[in-house]
């Protein structure tokens, strides 16, 4: 039972077939006989087992560099977008409380001029009766 648990790691691993695995065995057996190939067999494993921890622990840090790596784009983007972006917002501002100021101005021209004339655009208005001439 250990032995075909422990092929079938090796063929997780090495992508072998059921078939290579078991000449594999039969060909280890022959050539190492039946006293040496279970002490072999376990080494064997025991490696394989260590090699896969290590690159399961290798891809774990690989994956937490590049999540904090994502995170630390985002964030820098973030502050360069504002950075950015918060000079043209304040050049905004500026260019509509101008031109507000200028709209304010002009409305108070207007009127201060309707103020001091007492004539309106129109003729017919601004022509005088005959009878208030003599007054």
């Amino acid at each position: 039972m250990f032995f075909i648990r422990s092929f079938c790691y090796i063929r997780g691993v090495f992508n072998f077939g059921f078939l290579e695995l078991i000449t594999l065995a039969v060909i280890g057996l022959i050539v190492l006989g039946p006293e040496q190939f279970p002490k072999v067999a376990r080494g064997v494993l025991k490696i394989i087992n260590e090699l896969k921890r290590a690159f399961s622990e290798a891809k774990m840090e690989f994956d937490d560099i590049k999540v904090e790596t994502e995170e630390l784009i985002k964030k820098t983007g973030a502050e360069f977008t504002s950075t950015v972006q918060q000079p043209f917002k304040d050049l905004g501002r500026s260019f509509s409380d101008q031109i507000q100021e200028q709209e304010e101005d002009f409305k108070g021209e207007e009127d201060s001029k309707e103020k001091e004339q007492p004539f309106s655009v129109n003729p017919e208005e601004n022509s005088v009766k005959k009878g208030e001439e003599s007054e």
